[in-house]
């Protein structure tokens, strides 16, 4: 069908894990069930937006971003609608298809725009843990240069996870900082193979999920 479709760098990743589940979301509409799932992340993510602004607002960084030179938080207006939910940062081709997500932090070094991505862990990360957003990074880069701001060919994840807790119940958390090489060809590549995907007939090979 050549209709176009709306896609964002989540039902991306299910791309890569199962397209005939990514084209059964889009062409009928099959979701996949969703377990019950902790609200715990959402409520880091909201208060680590919150201590980026504390920071924001007063000009400087976290102590976990010290160590990156000539760097400062992104202070826009567009930086709140980047981070909504529900319109978050968008592109369209010429065909009507639009890429759109919700950006957690953007910094700004020399004029340049760097996403920035927060993840909560139970765990410390291994060494395979980065590579698992990598996809998320290159498209969120992507966006930003597609709305008319020059980024870095790097983004950063930091991750956060649990230390341990004091006697009153504080919990101290284990901050890693890792910066990670993003390509804006491998993100337009996987755009395109998505709208691809949609518009053919339904993938043959099937998971547990669509089976």
């Amino acid at each position: 069908l050549g209709m176009p479709y709306t896609v964002t760098p989540s039902t991306i990743s299910l791309l890569k894990d199962c397209p005939r589940c990514f084209w059964l979301h889009y062409r009928k509409g099959w979701k996949r069930p969703e377990g019950i799932y902790p609200s715990l992340p959402y409520g880091m993510d909201k208060v680590l937006k919150e201590r980026a602004d504390y920071f924001r607002e007063k000009g400087s960084l976290p102590l976990e971003l010290h160590e990156l030179p000539q760097v400062k938080l992104f202070d826009h207006p567009l930086l709140a609608l980047w981070r909504n939910g529900k319109k978050g940062i968008r592109w369209k081709d010429e065909k009507g298809n639009v890429l759109w997500g919700a950006l957690d932090d953007v910094l700004e070094s020399k004029n340049k725009v760097i996403a920035l991505k927060y993840v909560t862990r139970g765990f410390p990360t291994k060494k395979e843990t980065a590579s698992y957003y990598q996809d998320k990074l290159n498209l969120y880069t992507f966006l930003l240069e597609k709305n008319g701001f020059a980024a870095e060919r790097y983004a950063y994840l930091l991750f956060y996870s649990p230390k341990g807790m004091s006697w009153r119940g504080d919990v101290w958390l284990t901050k890693e900082l890792q910066k990670m090489p993003v390509s804006l060809k491998d993100a337009e590549k996987l755009f395109q193979k998505a709208i691809m995907m949609l518009q053919g007939s339904m993938p043959k090979k099937s998971c547990a999920f669509c089976e």
